[in-house]
């Protein structure tokens, strides 16, 4: 099963979304955050920390979030 929340879709595709697709969504989002944050906090070399580096991927998981 597809979970409409998760799509890519320019717009939700509210005539597809079920309550039982919220709490996977939310935790593939969650999870998806606490990766971003590992690279971040993964990093030991600050010439490492780049705008691309670091807000790229941080910067990616806040475009899910307010998909």
């Amino acid at each position: 099963m597809t979970n409409p929340l998760l799509s890519d879709a320019e717009f939700p595709l509210f005539e597809e979304i079920l309550p039982e697709h919220v709490p996977g969504a939310i935790e593939a989002v969650l999870v998806d955050g606490e990766a971003a944050l590992a690279v971040v906090e993964a990093m030991t070399d600050m010439s490492d920390a780049t705008f691309e580096g670091t807000l790229m991927p941080l910067q990616s998981v806040g475009c899910i979030l307010l998909h």
